[in-house]
């Protein structure tokens, strides 16, 4: 969902899986310097309720929803007061389940905009190539056919400090392609899960490759996996 968007920059042949990697260690790098926050889970609520929820915590901090993933489920993140303002008030008024998920971090918020300042030249640098697939950006949920290195620059520095529209590039897939499979890769299964109980009645299914493989061999296994 947030380092998928490396993935699927190398799945289009936008960028190498080498360079992938350096990209993710150096976003690691700008987010140890982040401004301090935290992120909570909100289950079964839905989004109207959640944002009058959230406009009201604002009193106690920077707060906004950084993940829309199902109708009901969300992602907060910003200051802490006001993120857990906002839990209280979820979980006490409209007994939402509620988790915190970061404690350093407020990944996709608006706190995030100095690492993504910090973030972009790397960005910038990176030997993007020419996409043969069309690119769809989590930070927006809208395809761009023919994606140059601006667009994966632009999208992925917002990416640092927007909100993850996971939930409408699901609904967009789904939409434009009716019959896709949507395949989870790698340990645990949150997204395969969150579409268990999903919206949409899509298909689904998930793919473990062996454990204890450096990054290329975990890859090829994983080709192999979803070839089978």
């Amino acid at each position: 969902m947030s380092l998928g968007e490396y993935s699927h920059a190398v799945d289009i042949g936008a960028l190498g899986f080498e360079d992938a990697l350096r990209l993710v260690d150096e976003r690691g790098r700008c987010y140890d310097e982040s401004p301090p926050g935290i992120m909570a889970t909100v289950l079964a609520a839905d989004r109207e309720t959640v944002e009058s929820v959230v406009a009201d915590a604002q009193a106690h901090g920077p707060i906004v929803i950084s993940n829309i993933n199902t109708p009901t489920q969300h992602v907060l993140a910003g200051a802490e007061a006001a993120v857990m303002a906002a839990a209280t008030v979820l979980e006490d008024d409209h007994a939402a389940h509620i988790a915190i998920i970061e404690k350093r971090v407020p990944m996709h918020s608006p706190l995030m905009a100095p690492v993504a300042d910090t973030f972009a030249p790397a960005l910038t640098r990176a030997p993007w190539r020419s996409a043969t697939k069309p690119y769809l950006p989590n930070v927006t949920a809208s395809p761009i056919d023919e994606a140059t290195d601006l667009d994966f620059i632009s999208h992925l520095t917002r990416h640092v400090s927007e909100p993850v529209l996971w939930q409408q590039s699901v609904d967009h897939v789904v939409s434009e392609h009716p019959d896709a499979c949507f395949l989870e890769v790698g340990p645990g299964g949150v997204l395969h899960n969150m579409m268990g109980r999903a919206w949409r009645n899509a298909r689904r299914a998930r793919v473990d490759a062996p454990e204890g493989l450096g990054p290329r061999e975990h890859f090829a296994a994983t080709v192999e996996a979803l070839r089978a």
